[in-house]
């Protein structure tokens, strides 16, 4: 005798009144989410798969969805349903969201992590960041970047658990931090002029993030408002590791190290002479950066939001104007051309910068 049991045949929905995608379409829009289509699909999806596997049946499920809706938050206002060619969940464990930012290479979403939510975790969201295509080249590119992250990792850093593969789309997953950009936060007039003690709280943890990037003999390599992320409660995390470089060092006389192969997508009303002439990266490429983005908190860019290399023979940045003497004299040596006339370190620039009052 057989000792494996039947299999009991699934009940057949013939009236669409009754079936899967009809029953998980009424409890959306039972829970004002009728318009959620990425995730009304998934949901109907996940139901027929656990039916056809008899490993529920479709009453508990659905209980089951109710609850889940209440943990799921529904796609923000504004963001359009379907994400063009992106699904809905990545493998077996990812939600995908929300649409959080684009770069060159990569998209960031906001996800569920699964796995978390099952596990009754408070802390179950990620961000993921997609490669824009799979080539073997962006895959070792992402896996460059998980390698710098694993190696800098600090409280003021956003890091990245893990490189996966989902069918042809391959990913970061990073850690998930709600908040803003200081860019959005520095266009939105109702927070402008930033209150001192907050402009105080960014640059200590910028700085922080950034000295622990140079001992580890790394630069950020594109540090901008757009790559420093502002929590409510204050913390401060510089994110996008996608620019980081090693940095050589000398001994014995000669160069030793090797910067990572690859161009690099550096952002030039940003970015030091140096590395727009594509020399090998140094600290003070991430002080003058620094710099820049300091005196945009403080007021205004230095160079016009245009590359340094835009300015004319003798022409000096323009500086806030309500700066102490002190504190120009800090910015302009942060935005020294020379890299022998810069600050030689993002501690000596924080310690000799005094913030107006």
């Amino acid at each position: 005798m057989n000792a494996i049991e039947p299999r009991m045949e699934r009940p057949a929905f013939q009236d669409p009144a009754t079936g899967v995608s009809f029953r998980v379409q009424s409890i959306l829009e039972s829970e004002g989410r009728a318009g959620d289509a990425r995730l009304a699909a998934l949901c109907a999806k996940a139901l027929d798969r656990l039916l056809d596997r008899q490993e529920i049946a479709l009453e508990p499920m659905l209980a089951m969805l109710r609850r889940c809706l209440a943990i799921i938050p529904p796609l923000p206002a504004g963001c359009h349903p379907a994400l063009g060619d992106i699904p809905a969940r990545l493998g077996d464990r990812f939600l995908i969201l929300d649409h959080l930012g684009s770069g060159g290479r990569s998209m960031v979403f906001k996800a569920l992590d699964l796995v978390r939510l099952e596990a009754g975790e408070t802390d179950r969201y990620v961000a993921v960041k997609l490669a824009k295509a799979g080539s073997p080249d962006t895959v070792r590119r992402l896996f460059i970047e998980w390698r710098h992250a694993q190696a800098v990792a600090h409280p003021n850093i956003l890091g990245i658990h893990d490189v996966v593969r989902a069918g042809e789309h391959v990913f970061a997953v990073q850690a998930y931090m709600p908040g803003e950009s200081l860019k959005v936060m520095l266009q939105d007039p109702a927070g402008w002029p930033m209150a001192r003690k907050r402009i105080v709280l960014i640059i200590q943890q910028v700085a922080a993030a950034l000295a622990r990037f140079h001992a580890c003999h790394r630069i950020h390599g594109d540090l901008k408002p757009s790559n420093i992320l502002c929590r409510a409660d204050g913390l401060v995390k510089v994110i996008d590791l996608s620019a980081v470089r090693l940095i050589p060092h000398i001994a014995a006389g000669r160069w030793q190290g090797e910067a990572d192969p690859g161009a690099v997508e550096l952002t030039p009303a940003y970015a030091s002479p140096q590395r727009l002439a594509g020399e090998d990266p140094d600290p003070s490429d991430d002080v003058f950066s620094f710099a820049v983005t300091v005196c945009e908190m403080l007021g205004e860019h230095p160079f016009g939001g245009l590359p340094v290399t835009s300015l004319r023979y003798g022409q000096r940045p323009e500086l806030p104007p309500d700066l102490s003497r002190s504190g120009r004299r800090a910015l302009t040596r942060a935005l020294a051309p020379s890299r022998k006339d810069r600050w030689p370190s993002v501690q000596a620039f924080i310690k000799s910068l005094r913030l107006p009052e």
